[in-house]
């Protein structure tokens, strides 16, 4: 089992989730007990020093620190949390290549406050007593920065994937996008359609390297 994979969840959070594979078998979890066993990496990409990776969603920039160890490539990380911001900020002071972010990516600019739920920190509900942090909209990110290619974007943003990649396909940036790296999460009961859906038209721009239901998937750009 390759502890990288985890995707930053503890070993405590990893034994309750093969406990509940034994008990229950679901296809989630049977799909994240074959991504943990397989030979599939989050981070075996064809990428160099002028490479352009989005991680979106860093966290604590533990991604953005392996990508950067292997590549050496110019990294954009978005953390609407102060918090796990700060981290990534001290993580990667030394790093001109590695910019980073105080704030998240969607469909759109709003602010909205968040709870600190660490990796599963969400920006789909507004809470009272949170953090306000801003989120902005990725297309004008890309157009605003000048950005005409994008060699690898990865997206682990609790349910913020969907409106992300649907602005995406929307505005055909999907097609400047060599490879995306996505977890998709279980939201609300559209959630297995929408997917469903964001897959389908992916498929008429991208292949599909790997899939593990509701666990991560790898799109590269058909060429």
């Amino acid at each position: 089992m390759n502890d990288i994979k985890l995707g930053l969840l503890s070993i405590k959070n990893k034994l309750i989730y093969l406990i509940k594979l034994k008990l229950f078998k679901n296809e989630m979890l049977v799909d994240l007990e074959k991504f943990y066993s397989s030979k599939d990496s989050l981070f075996d990409f064809d990428l160099n020093q002028e490479s352009i990776v989005f991680d979106v969603g860093g966290f604590e920039g533990q991604f953005s620190k392996k990508i950067y160890e292997n590549y050496g490539c110019n990294i954009f990380i978005f953390e609407p949390h102060p918090l796990f911001f700060n981290k990534i900020a001290e993580g990667f002071k030394e790093a001109s290549e590695v910019k980073f972010f105080n704030f998240g990516l969607s469909d759109r600019d709003f602010e909205i406050n968040i709870l600190n739920n660490g990796p599963g920190t969400s920006i789909i509900n507004d809470v009272q007593n949170g953090t306000k942090v801003k989120i902005r909209s990725i297309i004008d990110f890309i157009y605003q920065s000048r950005i005409k290619n994008i060699d690898l974007i990865k997206l682990n943003i609790e349910g913020s994937e969907y409106e992300v990649l649907d602005a995406l396909l929307k505005s055909n940036l999907i097609e400047i996008i060599d490879n995306l790296l996505i977890q998709f999460h279980l939201i609300d009961d559209d959630s297995k359609l929408k997917r469903d859906l964001i897959q389908k038209k992916l498929t008429k721009t991208h292949k599909k390297n790997f899939d593990y239901y509701f666990v991560w998937e790898s799109w590269s750009r058909i060429k």
